[in-house]
């Protein structure tokens, strides 16, 4: 059998099989991240804004300590926006907290912490670090493109006997083209020794994409059919 032949026979199962590996790697990233002793994960943020460049953002979380009482939290807040994006302000990041705290404080010079507020775009954050009086305001605050902002939160309530999951996370920029408020996506998250390294920290180690993995699968597996195609056949010796 030509290899011609051959392709044109699996064509249709390489189509559906790449279909399926495709939406598999496109999965969307969990939604709530349950958080201990350790918790690290970030979130990304993009808005597309006609005729500029995207709004950008990303949120680190790392869990310091967390008690029955406390929850102390630091921050790394980046607004990743292109220069050229000259108005484009971070003015605020919220989540929504499975437990809400009855207090909380910052060590931010840029963001001030409300609790059980939302952005007027997302009802679902009940907690946010905003540059403004509120979590609906902003001022003429906030991190200008390129800028960024790393402190400690520190979250008091009754916090015994649950368990605490941050989700929702959404982000607030104030632009000379209007406010955005996009949702943020978890782009990764580990806790412990999960998140590798030693020392000064460090990030976990990235696993294959399920597209990479059943791609070569599937080329393996096509190549020993091409082969086994290609082998001359045995034909019975006549007594």
């Amino acid at each position: 059998m030509s290899f011609r032949l051959f392709f044109a026979k699996s064509r249709a199962q390489l189509g559906a099989a790449a279909f399926a590996a495709t939406i598999a790697a496109g999965a969307s990233p969990a939604l709530a991240v349950p958080i201990s002793t350790g918790t690290s994960f970030a979130v990304s943020y993009d808005q597309a804004v006609t005729g500029q460049p995207d709004l950008t953002a990303t949120l680190d979380l790392t869990v310091q300590s967390i008690t029955s009482s406390q929850i102390v939290l630091g921050v790394d807040i980046a607004n990743t926006t292109s220069t050229l994006f000259t108005s484009g302000r971070l003015t605020g990041i919220g989540w929504d907290s499975s437990v809400l705290p009855s207090g909380a404080t910052d060590t931010s010079s840029i963001y001030s912490v409300f609790l059980n507020q939302n952005f007027p775009a997302n009802a679902s954050v009940n907690l946010c670090l905003s540059s403004g009086s509120t979590c609906a305001g902003g001022g003429s605050g906030g991190l200008s493109p390129s800028q960024s902002d790393i402190f400690t939160l520190t979250l008091v309530g009754n916090f015994a006997g649950s368990t605490i999951d941050f989700s929702n996370f959404a982000a607030k920029f104030q632009t000379a083209f209007g406010s955005f408020e996009p949702q943020g996506t978890i782009t990764t998250s580990c806790t412990g020794t999960s998140c590798g390294g030693g020392g000064g920290g460090g990030g976990s180690v990235p696993e294959p994409s399920t597209l990479s993995i059943f791609g070569a699968a599937l080329l393996a597996a096509l190549g020993y059919r091409f082969a086994r195609s290609r082998a001359p056949q045995l034909l019975p010796v006549s007594a």
